[in-house]
């Protein structure tokens, strides 16, 4: 089997590397993704289907969707951080903290003047109770987004680790009060938005400080030109994300709580799978900026190869382990209540082959926005015709298969301008023949667990011996076929 240090070798896991560092940040997102699905775990099981949609649809419009809102300021400010002198990361940061303010104190003036259309929309009149903590919560929420990428261009990620760990653990400790004090849905989420901006506030005097600001001078024109610089990225993310949560969006629309609690809970990716790749990312993206100001390409596409190969050792293996016992995940994650949630998860976990690389990132770092703009744009309108479609010939299934299919045509059109801007072949940004490797070994086990049945030991020792026989197979595989090769 795979040894400790045979896995430090083939990650590369040497002090102050890259991957020492990603395993950092990686972490950190760990305990803040458990404690998040713990929380959804709780929460399913304590309130009904009606409250628990109400509390999906009050933190989607409430802090999900709130970068929608930024202007791309969270993704594009390590490009004014990383490299810079230490006077121009200031101002990036006093930039990126005005113009993120501003912003969300404008969209919460809107839900506040708009709630009445806003309720009618979402079809569920219990929300109505809860505008103003959902308005305090959207505008403290961008601390959240700012946070990582300021500290991780400043590299402080001990420090980004240790803010992810101590918020996750108040907020789940305030859910597990909530639980224990036997205390009403009425309370629970003006209280959340209160630990939410404590949360904000402490996290905001903490960049402060780090960031060595002693006067807050406002500049216009810088301010301007990080708008002109954001503004496609923004408007990128922001059709991005409407992309990616228009499913919710759609559901909320056609169909009411109780519906979308079951999709809400089936509609998610397997949360520390994605925090692999942006850990990865986040550590990368200054990285590639520095190597792109350079202009050593052959150097980025050496550790964007070597990134995805080695988050496809996990990734891959857990998508195909997942795919077999997809039904027994939700069971054992939100009750036999929410099983009708299983085909909803099966069909995203064909999203997880995108997530072994943040295509976008080289080209916010060659400084290509607008192209992520084009293809985003694209990929919305996709999406929204395909969602209708499906929810007319498979209901709410066919709004998730929708959802699939958008995000491949935004990732596969951005590696295609990759492969423009630095000369390339298209094929040569995917390690197509490791790759192929790494599936191939995913299915061997996949087909014998598949086989295997130990129901009778109830569900969840069954998922158990499954998982680790599975692991047990593609380990030994995994060490033989590949782990050699990529490791020399």
């Amino acid at each position: 089997m795979i040894s400790l240090n045979k896995i430090i070798v083939l990650f590369g896991l040497k002090k102050n590397s890259l991957s020492y560092s990603s395993l950092i940040l990686f972490l950190g997102k760990l305990f803040h993704s458990i404690s998040s699905l713990i929380i959804f775990m709780i929460l399913s099981r304590y309130f009904t289907k009606t409250d628990y949609g109400t509390y999906r649809q009050f933190w989607l419009f409430g802090f999900t969707l709130i970068p929608i809102f930024l202007l791309g300021i969270p993704s594009s400010i390590t490009y004014f951080i990383a490299g810079a002198k230490s006077q121009h990361q200031k101002t990036a940061i006093i930039n990126s903290f005005i113009i993120s303010t501003a912003m969300t104190v404008f969209v919460g003036l809107l839900f506040f003047l708009l709630r009445n259309e806003f309720i009618v929309i979402i079809k569920n009149q219990k929300l109505i109770k809860f505008i103003f903590p959902l308005i305090i919560l959207q505008i403290f929420a961008p601390m959240f987004y700012l946070y990582q990428p300021i500290l991780v261009s400043l590299k402080k990620y001990k420090l980004v680790v240790l803010i992810s760990v101590i918020t996750s653990i108040i907020i789940l400790l305030y859910v597990i009060a909530i639980v224990f004090t036997n205390s009403s849905f009425e309370i629970f989420l003006p209280i959340l938005s209160i630990v939410m901006v404590f949360n904000a506030i402490v996290i905001f005097v903490i960049i402060y400080s780090i960031s060595g600001i002693k006067k807050v001078t406002i500049n216009w024109q810088s301010i301007k030109n990080q708008i002109v610089f954001s503004a496609p990225l923004g408007l990128a993310l922001f059709l991005g994300i409407i992309s990616k949560q228009l499913d919710k969006f759609l559901v909320s629309y056609f169909t009411n709580s109780e519906t979308f609690a079951i999709y809400a809970n089936g509609a998610v990716e397997l949360p520390f799978i994605n925090l692999i790749t942006n850990s990865v990312m986040a550590i990368l993206l200054p990285e590639y900026v520095r190597l792109w100001k350079e202009k050593n390409q052959s150097r980025i596409i050496n550790i964007w190869n070597n990134s995805i190969i080695k988050t496809a050792t996990i990734i891959v293996p857990i998508m195909i382990f997942s795919m077999v016992m997809h039904r027994e995940i939700i069971t054992i994650l939100f009750s036999s209540k929410y099983v009708n949630s299983a085909i909803i998860f099966f069909i995203y976990l064909f999203i997880l082959p995108m997530r072994l690389a943040t295509f976008g990132s080289i080209l916010i770092a060659i400084g290509k926005t607008k192209t992520i703009l084009k293809y985003t744009i694209i990929a919305v309108v996709i999406n929204f015709v395909f969602s209708i479609i499906g929810f007319h010939y498979c209901n709410v299934s066919g709004i998730a298969i929708a959802t699939v299919i958008s995000i491949y045509i935004i990732n596969i059109g951005q590696m295609y301008e990759i492969s423009k801007s630095l000369n390339l072949n298209f094929f040569q940004l995917i390690p197509s023949r490791q790759l192929s490797k790494i599936l191939f070994i995913s299915f061997i086990p996949a087909i014998i667990i598949y086989f295997l049945s130990f129901s009778h030991l109830g569900i969840f020792l069954n998922f158990i011996i499954k998982f680790s026989l599975f692991f047990i197979i593609y380990g030994g595989i995994y060490e033989k076929v590949i782990f050699t090769r990529i490791s020399k």
